[in-house]
């Protein structure tokens, strides 16, 4: 919650592993619009894209004009990208190389 703003410059690294980063760039992407102001503003892999995505996924809407997603929704969003990433490493486990 602390970086959301991106004022930090904080590494997504310093509260992910790789492979929950490489899950949150796959379902950010559908947590984007096709507008400008619906995209994730912040550097990819920072600790501020990370919480975008995350209070994303938590229900926030991702308007800057709605303030930043508060601890609740982030707790939310955390909890459904836990179950998201599970889903994920399985589907990685099931890919046929």
């Amino acid at each position: 919650v602390g970086d959301r703003d991106g004022k930090a410059g904080k590494s997504g690294y310093l509260v992910f592993n790789e492979e929950e980063l490489e899950c949150l760039k796959e379902v950010g992407k559908e947590y984007e619009g096709k507008t400008k102001l619906s995209k994730n503003p912040f550097e990819k892999y920072s600790l501020a894209w990370a919480a975008w995505i995350i209070g994303r996924i938590g229900g926030w809407k991702g308007y800057r004009k709605a303030g930043p997603a508060g601890p609740i929704t982030m707790k939310r969003g955390l909890q459904q990208f836990s179950i998201l990433f599970k889903g994920w490493l399985l589907r990685k486990a099931l890919e046929v190389p």
